[in-house]
């Protein structure tokens, strides 16, 4: 699973991924995966960007919310 918005998973990483691996892309666009070379290596990538945000946008945002009070409260 993916949740990073920038291209993390270019054609060599995704060349290590076992053939029988399952890759669901979750992030905002762009997303983390170079489809392009995930389509040429004939990796098994599902790709569902935005999906808490389009899904539950009211939980996601409660989630991002805590998280980013409880970052900052752990920076003071």
């Amino acid at each position: 699973f993916n949740t990073s918005p920038a291209v993390i998973f270019d054609a060599a990483l995704i060349e290590k991924f076992k053939k029988c691996a399952l890759a669901v892309d979750l992030a905002s666009a762009p997303g983390g995966f170079d489809m392009e070379a995930a389509e040429e290596l004939g990796a098994n990538v599902v790709t569902a960007l935005s999906l808490p945000g389009k899904s539950a946008p009211q939980s996601a945002a409660e989630i991002l919310y805590e998280t980013v009070i409880n970052i900052l409260k752990e920076q003071e």
